[in-house]
């Protein structure tokens, strides 16, 4: 729904450079691993942060057994 949105709202400039994005990390293996290297980023910091705003700061990511987590 928010692309459709999107879609609606944005120029034809910021369609057409958003769709070239797309195309770039789709057709140069390079991009898409550069691509898929800053989602993993993204999401271990994501995890990182709900997990020490959870546990507190003395829970990391390499310190998710269930045990841990359980304490």
């Amino acid at each position: 729904m928010r692309a459709a949105v999107w879609l609606l709202s944005a120029s034809d400039g910021a369609k057409l450079e958003h769709i070239k994005a797309h195309l770039i990390i789709e057709l140069s293996p390079s991009e898409q691993r550069n691509a898929h290297k800053r989602t993993d980023r993204t999401i271990t910091t994501f995890a990182s942060k709900l997990l020490s705003s959870t546990y507190g700061d003395g829970v990391g990511l390499g310190d998710c057994s269930s045990s841990n987590l359980l304490e």
